[in-house]
């Protein structure tokens, strides 16, 4: 028999401590996630920088519905109420939730602000609700506006080096041919190799030093590419 897990909403909540969801991701098989009025942890195990962080473990069926809870909660902008457990029983680090409750006070009655969305290079077509990039991998972590059972990632295209068919990084934008299914971002647009047009790369610039140098390999030309999700140009993140 599988026992009910009771999902409160109190109006209640909008006097105690109710939050709105500021970071929710996943470690293996646990949740990690924080609010806007998250109490630092008192767990003598809580690492410092980690105090403002609870964790939900997915092993379980409570676990799996606090996760659910938390989606929705991140989607329709709903505050939550946390009771702590006063252990790190899913990550040492970390103090771990004991129970998760849903409030009746959306983001717009608390504090007349507005989600972070994820849109489209048209910046008019909504992706899904922001929630984390990650500045080292270069992933942008949002819940999916249609299926809103999960997080999903979108990897950003980053390209550091700019391949060019004139000399002094002029000319043309090229694709070696050694590196043909490679899709690049120059001049805020993405482009993937036109493997119809054949010439050489004469050479090449880094955008992460500014430099130029000389750079001789055969090469294709460039035509517009499309990411599968945002489009010609990158996604955009921007208030709602």
């Amino acid at each position: 028999m599988i026992k009910a897990i009771p999902i409160l909403c109190l109006f209640a909540s909008f006097f105690s401590n109710a939050g709105l969801i500021t970071n929710l991701e996943i470690e293996d098989n646990t949740v990690v996630f924080s609010t806007d009025s998250m109490t630092p942890s008192t767990a003598a195990c809580a690492a410092d920088n980690q105090k403002t962080y609870r964790t939900v473990s997915l092993n379980t069926h409570q676990g799996r519905a606090t996760y659910s809870l938390l989606v929705t909660a991140l989607t329709k902008q709903h505050g939550i109420d946390v009771e702590s457990a006063n252990d790190c029983g899913d990550i040492d680090t970390i103090e771990r939730a004991q129970k998760v409750s849903l409030t009746a006070v959306t983001i717009q009655q608390s504090s007349g602000s507005h989600s972070i969305g994820v849109y489209k290079a048209d910046g008019k077509t909504r992706v899904g609700t922001f929630v984390n990039f990650n500045n080292i991998t270069k992933v942008i972590t949002y819940v999916d506006d249609e299926a809103q059972t999960g997080l999903k990632t979108l990897e950003t295209i980053t390209s550091y080096d700019i391949y060019h068919s004139g000399p002094n990084c002029t000319g043309d934008l090229v694709i070696p041919d050694s590196i043909p299914n490679t899709m690049i971002m120059a001049n805020g647009k993405y482009y993937v190799a036109d493997k119809t047009i054949k010439t050489r790369v004469q050479s090449k610039s880094s955008t992460k030093n500014s430099s130029c140098g000389g750079y001789g390999t055969s090469a294709f030309g460039t035509k517009l590419g499309e990411h599968p999700i945002c489009g010609t140009s990158p996604c955009t993140i921007k208030q709602d």
